[in-house]
């Protein structure tokens, strides 16, 4: 390729120049920003969880969330209802069985994948799923401590991360996908 360029062994330090520049556009660049419910104004630094909502917006490629607790007083009910009706947006949710109604989420959700924990075998309830985070186009992640609740993003005292890191969006995509079934399954299985 590089000889094709009017590159390559005849021209070194251009060579190691070009190579430098693909190496730093693919380098991992890492931001991270605190991400703050809190009631009043004093949450001075940082952003809002009302980030969530704008990160949801923005997405192009996929969203794949998990939430213990997502009920229809949340802000995400409806960006998660906005954004799964875009045809080109893939949108996936892991949910807690027993916190809050994975059946309404689904129906809510037409044309997202929704999962809910499933009970292993042996046991006599479904495992309890407490990861709360948002993954946007294998980009950026919303890792936190608030359900998809009014009160979690309005009024208590909720931290979250907001983390520009390819390379950890993806592990966390890769991950979740890879337990579907094993701890993870489709809303409307039979336990």
């Amino acid at each position: 390729m590089l000889t094709e360029a009017g590159i390559g062994p005849s021209a070194r330090e251009t060579s190691v120049v070009v190579l430098r520049a693909i190496a730093g556009a693919r380098s991992v660049q890492t931001a991270i920003t605190p991400v703050w419910t809190m009631p009043g104004p004093h949450a001075t630094i940082g952003r809002l969880t009302s980030e969530a909502q704008r990160i949801i917006d923005d997405a192009r490629m996929s969203i794949v969330c998990s939430s213990f607790n997502f009920t229809p007083h949340s802000a995400m009910w409806r960006s998660l209802q906005t954004a799964a009706t875009r045809p080109s947006l893939a949108v996936t949710v892991y949910l807690d069985a027993t916190a809050g109604s994975p059946a309404a989420v689904a129906a809510h959700l037409p044309k997202a994948t929704v999962l809910r924990t499933l009970t292993a075998p042996g046991a006599t309830k479904p495992l309890v799923s407490h990861a709360k985070f948002i993954v946007v186009d294998h980009t950026v992640t919303l890792l936190t401590s608030a359900n998809f609740s009014w009160s979690a993003e309005n009024s208590n005292i909720e931290l979250g991360l907001l983390i520009h890191d390819t390379v950890l969006a993806e592990s966390i995509e890769t991950l979740m996908r890879s337990k579907h079934g094993l701890l993870y399954e489709p809303v409307g299985s039979q336990n």
